[in-house]
């Protein structure tokens, strides 16, 4: 049985992302793989058209191809269940998209490991969603999950942790529980400041996370500061 191996760039969709992962999808079921590389071939034109809604329906195609061939408990279909979640996340049709995004974090817990990138990916954009809608106590149980998986496995001194406090501080903003997201906003540009070569844009991002929690606090001297600070960055 022939295994091919494909690899498109898919945004992962929420306004705390710091980063575009890459989706790598390895195939071997190969009496449907001709359907399924065209679909996903159409899926991804659409979607960098921004074509939203074919984009939606070839996606629904390509997770109904699963479907009908029983292969639903697969990395694969994890993943491009994944890719519908974001899309219908843009759109937002939310219930489908937290349905989605919960049926592939599952799976890809299962499959992978509960220390997956790919699991965390999944849960964060689900973590995320939860805050925009408002749901906030759900949204801190899952973005605290996955802050609490990166930090027993990968440490504090990663990309990956720094991200994960970035979600979650600013998911404490958006509640108004504005000091523990000034907290965690601050330890994870304290955890960045120990990563050499860490990407100058996301500092930025978290001075700018940290200058609005602490203006709509009321701490605008430590606004302007972080703001400055920003703006040295910015000059660089």
């Amino acid at each position: 049985m022939q295994i091919m191996e494909f690899e498109f760039i898919i945004g992962i969709h929420g306004i705390y992302a710091l980063c575009i992962p890459i989706i790598v999808w390895r195939i071997d079921m190969s009496y449907y793989l001709k359907d399924l590389i065209d679909l996903r071939k159409k899926f991804v034109k659409a979607y960098d058209s921004k074509k939203y809604a074919d984009a939606l329906d070839f996606g629904t195609r390509i997770v109904d191809l699963y479907k009908d061939n029983n292969a639903c408990k697969t990395e694969d279909y994890a993943e491009d269940l994944y890719n519908l979640a974001i899309i219908c996340d843009d759109m937002h049709i939310t219930e489908k998209a937290k349905e989605y995004y919960k049926e592939s974090a599952k799976l890809k817990k299962d499959i992978l490991g509960e220390n997956s990138q790919s699991y965390f990916d999944s849960l964060t954009n689900l973590g995320i969603l939860h805050s925009v809608l408002g749901e906030f106590d759900e949204a801190e149980e899952v973005l605290k999950t996955v802050s609490g998986c990166i930090k027993n496995n990968a440490g504090v001194n990663t990309a990956e942790y720094v991200e994960s406090l970035y979600n979650l501080g600013n998911m404490y903003v958006d509640a108004e529980k504005y000091d523990m997201g000034i907290s965690i906003l601050s330890e994870a540009l304290e955890c960045a400041k120990r990563i050499k070569n860490y990407d100058p844009q996301e500092y930025i991002d978290i001075h700018v996370s940290i200058a609005d929690a602490c203006a709509k606090s009321g701490n605008y001297r430590r606004a302007c500061d972080e703001y400055r600070s920003e703006e040295r960055r910015v000059g660089k």
